[in-house]
């Protein structure tokens, strides 16, 4: 619970990163009503290489020389892995923007979550993480939530 928050970073950036997708999906909806679904992604994919540089550029001015030189080595073999992730998220980001402009973002948030049954499985089956079945039962309550929004009288109303 609340230890476990404390003491671990990598649970405490997942969250960070929730709350921030969590805006970003309402503010990209209003973004795309003074633009069009491809200037909008040209944008936003500009911008974010200039955050991803300037946040390498302030790793590698502030980290350690050891660590900076281990971040900069790219292990043998990974590079497929990295293309396949880069052409994932950019499928994902391109079927975003057009979900995002074409339904209520309630219902482009609830079931983008419904990949968190994947996720599960993928991080049990490949990298052997435990707790499977308390991790599938709590995503399942997850996606019962996603079946409950999405089965909501459609409301047109709102952004």
């Amino acid at each position: 619970g609340e230890k476990k928050l404390k003491t671990q970073k990598g649970t405490f950036f997942a969250l960070c990163v929730a709350f921030c997708w969590s805006l970003a999906s309402p503010i990209d909806k209003v973004a795309m009503r003074h633009c069009t679904p491809l200037q909008f992604a040209m944008v936003n994919t500009f911008f974010k290489w200039i955050i991803n540089i300037a946040s390498l550029g302030w790793y590698v001015s502030t980290a350690r020389k050891e660590e900076r030189e281990k971040e900069l080595r790219i292990r043998e073999g990974a590079w497929i892995y990295i293309l396949l992730g880069a052409i994932a998220g950019g499928v994902g980001f391109c079927l975003h923007v057009t979900a995002t402009n074409a339904i209520p973002v309630v219902y482009n948030s609830a079931l983008r979550r419904c990949g968190m049954i994947v996720s599960v499985l993928y991080g049990a089956l490949v990298f052997g993480e435990h707790n499977l079945a308390k991790t599938l039962a709590a995503s399942s309550v997850m996606i019962v939530g996603v079946f409950l929004i999405i089965t909501q009288p459609k409301d047109d109303g709102g952004i």
